[in-house]
């Protein structure tokens, strides 16, 4: 958890974890997420927001760790994630 907390760069999947960790960090850099609900946080600089393609990935509360599953989460391809980063003002 010490190593978290002073990291300048993180990503995170769905999930609290990740909150948790923020409360508890130092400034962060860059934040990449799977949740917009990281919003806000004013120690993160700039967070990047990822969308799968609708379709392309497991949904929500799908998950079943079948060899497919786990297939895709390692190898999802990158062009099938939009990207939306969010500079975050309070953080400056």
């Amino acid at each position: 958890m010490t190593f978290l907390r002073g990291a300048a760069h993180l990503v995170f999947g769905f999930g609290t974890f990740g909150r948790g960790v923020c409360l508890l960090a130092g400034p962060i850099q860059t934040m990449d997420v799977f949740d917009s609900s990281y919003e806000g946080f004013p120690n993160v600089r700039e967070l990047t927001v990822l969308t799968p393609r609708p379709g392309a990935y497991i949904a929500t509360g799908e998950w079943r760790r079948t060899p497919e599953q786990l297939r895709l989460m390692l190898d999802f391809p990158e062009e099938d994630l939009e990207r939306r980063r969010r500079p975050n003002k309070k953080s400056d």
